[in-house]
């Protein structure tokens, strides 16, 4: 398991400070690509509908982006298959011919039924035979089945009985880094839109599933979940939420199969507890009318997490809910791109705000800020526990950062020693005017830190391991 030892405060919640003025919590939001959509339904087993209850994933080592994707066939008898795309560059995808049904790029045929599919590649994994692993419900059966597969386009089933869920939605899962553990998430009933999570220590022997999250209070009675993809973000989980808009005057029936489909964003730190900051302001919200995303849109099951942005695709379709849909509405995918850290930031105006963060202790030094201070500036002061300013640290000897970068270093005149800091409790002070702050992270003598591997800080006692 990996050894974390950098350090961030975010700013999902009120936790990670003592005190805020001036400052207000905002929502980011991915930016859609301006050439959307960048896959369209062109072969014939693809029946028009290139849909995203599946995955897309980045191999470093090969520099190579990796998509599987379902496609349905309408009509009473539906016909599904899971294809495969690849591109170098994200934008660009190519089907390539494989051997598992000559001529086309399927990888699971219409046997498979393929129903909310999600996979990984699971770096843990000492058996490279099971690199790769997929769950996914095939239509008209009652649980979630299990495959592994050696190179992600020949697929073996490990279990039909995985997981006691008939869910007919996009399963959710990830293994994580820290801890080992799997952790899936899936509808339990189906047409019981909420949101269940199963965990398994070996991807074989699997938990019961139990509820984690419900729609919050101030959600619209018309307002249900459709599903909800996690990913690890080092000491959060981010889940991407499948939004279902049902209309009021669709009420006949349980299934109440007429609405939009639009995406949140929610976190959790454990998986279970999952909060939601803008429950009526859309992650990703539905295209302008007439647009290919008007009608419906869904999520990769895994945002990509790049060196410098993170992309998020998603389906989307023209359409509402309800079948029959009509030939000529294709149903396609694109991406939105959002900045690094950028779930959420604190925002303060000309007025300025200041910020005092709860405890933090650090073993080695090294301190950099993500923020868009190109409008204002922003200083920061290290405090003792107690809040008094550390000498060489204070907020009138700090340079102060005016411009908008991802990781700048935090610089004090005269380079003082930081060897002072370590070991003790320290506080941060920020001061700041026109900016928008995105984190703040201590990468605590880490050779080679990433932003999305990070621990929690405790802050209720910062010695504790």
């Amino acid at each position: 398991m990996q050894n974390i030892k950098t350090q961030k405060f975010m700013f999902f919640d009120d936790w990670p400070y003592e005190y805020i003025r001036g400052f207000e919590r905002k929502q980011g939001k991915p930016a859609k690509h301006k050439n959307n959509p960048v896959l369209k339904p062109e072969l014939l087993h693809e029946f028009g509908r290139t849909s995203l209850y599946g995955t897309i994933l980045y191999d470093r080592d090969l520099d190579l982006y990796k998509m599987w994707y379902p496609t349905f066939s309408g009509g009473d008898q539906i016909t599904a298959y899971l294809c495969y795309a690849q591109s170098h560059d994200g934008y660009n995808w190519e089907k390539p011919e494989l051997d598992i049904v000559k001529g086309t790029n399927i990888v699971l045929d219409s046997d498979h039924e393929v129903r909310g599919q999600t996979i990984i590649y699971d770096k843990l994994e000492k058996n490279p035979s099971r690199r790769y692993k997929l769950l996914v419900r095939p239509g008209y059966t009652p649980n979630v089945c299990s495959y592994v597969s050696k190179d992600g386009i020949h697929w073996e089933i490990l279990s039909k009985n995985a997981i006691n869920a008939n869910s007919d939605s996009h399963i959710g899962l990830i293994r994580h880094p820290q801890t080992g553990l799997y952790m899936a998430t899936m509808r339990k009933i189906k047409g019981d839109r909420r949101v269940w999570l199963s965990t398994s220590n070996d991807f074989e022997k699997w938990s019961e599933p139990v509820i984690v999250k419900e729609l919050d209070i101030e959600q619209s009675m018309q307002t249900q979940i459709y599903g909800m993809q996690i990913s690890y973000y080092g000491a959060y989980l981010i889940g991407v939420v499948s939004y279902y808009n049902t209309f009021e005057d669709d009420f006949i029936g349980w299934g109440k199969m007429d609405g939009t489909m639009d995406i949140g964003l929610a976190y959790s730190r454990g998986g279970y507890c999952w909060h939601e900051n803008f429950v009526h302001d859309r992650f990703i919200p539905l295209g302008k009318k007439d647009k290919w995303d008007c009608g419906m849109i869904s999520p990769s099951s895994h945002p990509i997490l790049l060196d410098d942005k993170i992309i998020f695709y998603y389906a989307g379709m023209p359409y509402s809910h309800k079948p029959p849909y009509k030939e000529s509405d294709l149903q396609c995918i694109g991406l939105a791109t959002l900045r690094v850290d950028g779930f959420v930031y604190l925002e303060t105006d000309n007025n300025g705000g200041e910020i005092c963060t709860r405890n933090f202790n650090i073993d080695e030094g090294g301190f950099f800020i993500n923020v868009d201070a190109s409008k204002g500036e922003i200083s920061v002061e290290i405090c003792d526990g107690d809040g008094n300013a550390i000498k060489g640290f204070e907020m009138d000897q700090f340079i102060p950062i005016k411009k908008d970068g991802l990781s700048i270093p935090l610089k004090w005149k005269n380079n003082p020693d930081d060897k002072v800091l370590l070991k003790r409790a320290l506080r941060f002070k920020i001061k700041a005017r026109n900016t928008k702050l995105y984190s703040i992270t201590m990468v605590n003598g880490e050779k080679k830190p990433v932003y999305w591997d990070f621990k929690e800080i405790n802050y209720a006692d910062p010695f504790y391991e």
